[in-house]
Formats: structure tokens, C-alpha cells, sequence
């Protein structure tokens, strides 16, 4: 098993909040230790790169187990309390 194929198996195990925050610290290593991280910055926008990583998720099943993106969107959005800021 490479490495990416590892990232994809540990990563289907966290709450996708938690996916967002590796993606994110992904990102992060990329920019600043990438060996093209000046050109990555100049030639793909955030978005860019953000459109890569979820077509990865996409193709990888991550989202397969979606049954309505409605339902599940509502569910997401709903208002749950920020820890720290109970009223």
C-alpha cells in the first residue's frame, strides 16, 4: 500500500469535518514545502487545487454512502453550538 492509497484508508475513518482539516493541512505542507510550492502558488488558485482534491474524494467513494445530498446538506448546515460559546 503507497502512501496515498494509506492517507485514503485513514482518512475515510474521520468525520468529514476532519477530512476538511486534513485537506487543509494538506494544503498548508504543499504551499510551504512543495517542491514547486512558488509555482504551485502562481499557476492553481485555492480553488483549483480544492476542485483536484474533492474530484479524488469523488473517484476514491468517499461520498458514496450519501443516499440524499439534500437531506444530508440540512443536516450539515443545521446551527450546533461552538465549543467554548454556551449560552
Amino acid at each position: 500500500m503507497n502512501i496515498i492509497e494509506k492517507v485514503q484508508t485513514y482518512m475515510s475513518l474521520l468525520p468529514e469535518e476532519r477530512q476538511y482539516d486534513v485537506l487543509d493541512f494538506i494544503l498548508f505542507l504543499t504551499q510551504r514545502y512543495g517542491k514547486n510550492h512558488d509555482q504551485i502558488s502562481k499557476l492553481e488558485t485555492r480553488r483549483e487545487i480544492l476542485k483536484k482534491a474533492f474530484e479524488q474524494l469523488s473517484s476514491s467513494g468517499t461520498f458514496a454512502d450519501i443516499d440524499d445530498p439534500v437531506a444530508w446538506q440540512r443536516e450539515i448546515r443545521q446551527d450546533r453550538s461552538l465549543p467554548g460559546r454556551e449560552t
